[in-house]
């Protein structure tokens, strides 16, 4: 969780999709083991406190499946748009 400061890059964060505001009623949730991370809904926040803290292993095959379905569902739920970086909105006439 961060807060935007009005600084030059808050607004391309915003455009490529890397933050999203809040709705400003969103209870947010803690990590459980008090990283300092926070969630906007449990299953995120669960998710995280499996993958970073609880440290499971899984052999070399199975981990880069694990990561690929972990990409692609990050993909579906908080996509970044590449298609809004400042090169390719000025290189669409050509």
């Amino acid at each position: 969780m961060l807060d935007l400061r009005g600084t030059k890059n808050d607004e391309k964060l915003l455009r490529l999709g890397y933050i999203a505001e809040v709705p400003k009623d969103t209870v947010l949730k803690e990590c459980a083991r008090l990283c300092g991370a926070w969630f906007i809904d449990e299953q995120t926040r669960n998710e995280h406190f499996e993958k970073r803290h609880l440290k499971q292993s899984l052999p070399i095959g199975e981990q880069e499946v694990a990561d690929s379905q972990r990409d692609e569902m990050l993909e579906q739920l908080a996509p970044v748009y590449m298609d809004r970086t400042k090169a390719s909105i000025e290189n669409r006439g050509f």
